[in-house]
């Protein structure tokens, strides 16, 4: 018996079934396509209702950054002739080596390399890090300022301690926050949040270029490229997402616990230290 699936053009089949029956005697049954065709047309399909417009019950919120609040910084482009070996700040300015840096000191971090100092480790990071960069050829550079950043004593008189002797479960790198405000959210990141001797620190790299020598990292100096710069406003955010995350866990009053905000300008190895008025509306 053969099977022949309809539809098919009927009466062409059906004619040549006939001229093959006469010499091939079979049975010829005719089976219904029950099966769904693979597509219907448009008339047959229901239409389609829109939906109503959306309108969200809350509107969203635009995400600022510092930056956006700020004046923005010098542009990475300007000219620029490299120092000689022997001045103290032998690195390029611009954005790309405030970067670099930036990376560096947050790996450092990152994989504990500080304390104890793991000179020949850092090294190795450097040496990958600046690989095809700006500061290519200027490991030895680049080596000597990290050490030197690392073993600065960052208070006076018997608080001194540096970086090196901070513990590993008490900092806190690269320390995101997003803060409230009336022109929407303010995000951001703290260089670095630590815990030393039951005080909170925040500290921030700059790698602000001001001059080839110590004099123009003079305190006076520092204060003004603070303002220019906004670095005051910067830290007040700081301070009140360092406050509000110790609230969390910690019920002293900050001031108690706070031990101050630390602008350490990692070219000339200074640091500036205040206490910041806690940011508000």
């Amino acid at each position: 018996m053969y099977a022949l699936q309809l539809p098919l053009a009927r009466d062409r089949v059906f004619s040549l079934l006939d001229d093959l029956k006469a010499s091939a005697p079979f049975s010829l049954e005719v089976l219904a396509n029950k099966e769904s065709p693979p597509f219907s047309p448009a008339s047959l399909l229901p239409s389609l209702i829109p939906p109503d417009p959306f309108a969200p019950a809350f509107p969203a919120e635009p995400v600022l950054s510092f930056s956006s609040l700020t004046r923005k910084e010098e542009s990475a482009s300007a000219p620029f002739k490299l120092p000689s070996a022997t001045t103290l700040h032998a690195l390029p300015p611009g954005a790309e080596t405030g970067v670099l840096l930036h990376a560096l000191f947050d790996k450092i971090f990152l994989y504990e390399l500080y304390s104890p100092y793991a000179k020949d480790k850092i090294r190795l990071l450097v040496e990958n890090e600046i690989a095809a960069t700006a500061l290519q050829g200027l490991e030895e550079e680049v080596c000597t300022l990290i050490q030197g950043v690392f073993h600065l004593p960052l208070l006076d008189g018997r608080e001194a301690f540096s970086l090196s002797q901070l513990r590993p479960g008490e900092v806190l790198s690269e320390f995101e926050f997003v803060h409230p405000s009336p022109r929407g959210l303010i995000k951001g990141f703290i260089d670095l949040a630590f815990l030393k001797e039951g005080k909170y620190y925040l500290l921030d790299w700059k790698s602000n270029f001001l001059g080839e020598d110590d004099e123009a990292y003079a305190e006076e100096k520092l204060r003004e490229t603070m303002e220019q710069k906004d670095y005051f406003f910067q830290a007040s955010l700081y301070a009140g997402a360092l406050k509000r995350y110790l609230e969390l866990f910690d019920p002293r009053p900050f001031k108690e616990i706070f031990g101050g905000a630390l602008y350490l300008f990692v070219r000339a190895k200074r640091v500036y230290r205040f206490f910041p008025n806690l940011f508000s509306w």
